[in-house]
């Protein structure tokens, strides 16, 4: 299957490139713009190697779950591959109608099924602005995440939704039995309960040296300069916010 190949970047792509607005513009797929790689029935479960380049401009305008560049990355065994490294996602403007989860610039959603190991996520760089007053389970980089590695990975994301929404974080907005080493949150986030700067809701991680700037505002309970809402063996070492930005 396609979903299962070895990719790699060979240059930037932007708005600049010929043909770029074909499938990630304003203008295509009847304007919702880009089409997620990797969807509930499809899965994307290949590698993808960036190799320092970047894909920015992307343009989404969607009503559904799992958006992101790409939707849902599954490790369904432990042959398969599902990882990514060495790429750059920026500039990304998404906005979603309706009330969806899993939104995130990298991916709506990683996950992996019991047992089958761990997703690597290595130096990812993501910016840009997620947008919807109805959207939860909503991050950075990743929306909601399980059992996931994450290295050296950094987000710059404005992220705005509804009053009443929940689990929103600068980097992550869930996340169960994954790891952080060395990764970054800044930009922004609004929303209802659990909302946290570096992540909104979390469960069996652990942390290792990470840090967040982002500004955070909620106007519901579980809301913090790092994270909202963490509950079991969490391992934290050497993680910071920055108060004066997020106001927490």
């Amino acid at each position: 299957s396609a979903l299962g190949g070895d990719y790699v970047l060979v240059n930037d792509l932007s708005s600049e490139t010929e043909g770029y607005d074909d499938y990630a513009g304003s203008s295509a797929n009847d304007g919702a713009g880009w089409l997620p790689i990797g969807n509930s029935s499809n899965p994307f479960y290949g590698s993808f190697d960036g190799q320092g380049y970047s894909i920015s401009d992307i343009y989404i305008n969607r009503s559904s779950h799992f958006i992101g560049l790409f939707g849902l990355i599954e490790k369904g065994t432990l042959e398969e591959k599902a990882s990514i490294k060495n790429l750059c996602v920026l500039n990304m403007n998404v906005t979603i109608t309706g009330a969806y989860s899993s939104i995130g610039i990298l991916c709506g959603n990683m996950d992996v099924s019991s047992g089958k190991g761990e997703i690597p996520i290595e130096n990812v760089e993501v910016s840009g602005v997620i947008y919807g007053d109805g959207i939860s389970y909503t991050g950075g980089i990743a929306g909601s995440a399980q059992y996931v590695n994450f290295q050296k990975c950094k987000s710059n994301t404005t992220i705005t939704t509804g009053s009443s929404k929940d689990r929103i974080g600068g980097f992550v907005g869930q996340v169960f039995y994954s790891t952080f080493r060395n990764c970054y949150a800044s930009g922004s986030v609004s929303g209802g309960s659990q909302i946290g700067g570096f992540l909104g809701r979390a469960g069996t991680d652990c942390f290792y040296n990470c840090y967040s700037s982002t500004s955070v505002s909620g106007s519901g309970s579980y809301v913090g300069g790092f994270a909202g809402h963490t509950y079991g063996n969490d391992i934290v070492k050497e993680v910071y916010w920055d108060t004066e930005a997020s106001g927490q």
